[in-house]
């Protein structure tokens, strides 16, 4: 099954093996807006094509993105920066009873504390490291109460491609992913995205790891010979010099951290 409109996206039910094609145009600058009530033929400068995947058996949106651009017109040296993928105000049930955990390392003005309460980060924006590089990308989001979790990650095939952030209205919060790029556009120029994942679980945030961890294992595979115990290492990385007395001023942030059994 296929949609594809002509002026606006065009979106349908997904449905199990069903892929939804939604293509938006824009038109050039200064094509005037009543070109279409004269008769006249119009033209457009960008054709962008998403694409949206479900699985059978598999509590997971899978969605990607194609950017053409078509006509140049004046404007001949447009340069791309990013696809952006948001998953936007989003919430299980009740905010309150949600919590945020965003796995990976942190600077100090971006540590979010694993389990941080929804409501605590609904103000402001919060970027993290570059992934899967420096940061894993993965933002998770858990109500306990309904023991159901959501993450949202992108699979750049192990190309270093993509910022994850938070950002909060002051009621709800959206999960964003800038999925870089560096183009020029010339005509007939096609760019493509990589895959944004979505996974809801109801196991709760270790079926969500164990997800991203599926899609890692497939893009990065792990080298064969590596110890068993590598799967249960917990590695942090530490910055003493942020903390007045070094590493000892660091040690009471790393215990407080939950799971880490220090």
């Amino acid at each position: 099954m296929q949609v594809k409109t002509t002026e606006q996206p065009c979106w349908g039910t997904l449905l199990p093996l069903t892929r939804i094609e939604a293509v938006s145009r824009w038109r050039l600058p200064g094509i005037p807006a009543t070109a279409a009530a004269k008769g006249q033929s119009q033209t457009y400068a960008y054709e962008l094509t998403c694409y949206y995947t479900l699985y059978p058996g598999e509590n997971r949106l899978d969605r990607s993105a194609q950017l053409l651009r078509k006509s140049a017109g004046k404007a001949d040296h447009q340069k791309m920066d990013a696809f952006v993928f948001a998953v936007p105000g989003v919430a299980l049930g009740d905010p309150a009873e949600c919590t945020i955990t965003v796995p990976g390392p942190f600077w100090p003005k971006n540590l979010v504390i694993p389990g941080t309460p929804y409501t605590q980060l609904t103000k402001g924006r919060i970027g993290f490291h570059s992934a899967p590089d420096a940061g894993f990308g993965l933002i998770t989001l858990g109500n306990e109460k309904q023991q159901v979790s959501l993450g949202s990650f992108m699979s750049t095939g192990g190309e270093v491609a993509y910022h994850s952030s938070l950002y909060g209205d002051g009621q709800r919060i959206t999960f964003q992913h800038n999925d870089l790029r560096a183009y020029y556009l010339p005509e007939r120029v096609t760019v493509y995205s990589d895959t944004q994942r979505v996974v809801v679980e109801k196991a709760g945030l270790p079926a969500v790891l164990k997800q991203y961890r599926k899609m890692v294992t497939e893009t990065l595979p792990i080298e064969r010979h590596t110890p068993a115990w590598v799967k249960d290492m917990i590695l942090l990385e530490v910055y003493p010099k942020y903390y007045p007395d070094g590493f000892k001023g660091n040690y009471p942030e790393i215990t407080r951290l939950p799971g880490n059994r220090f």
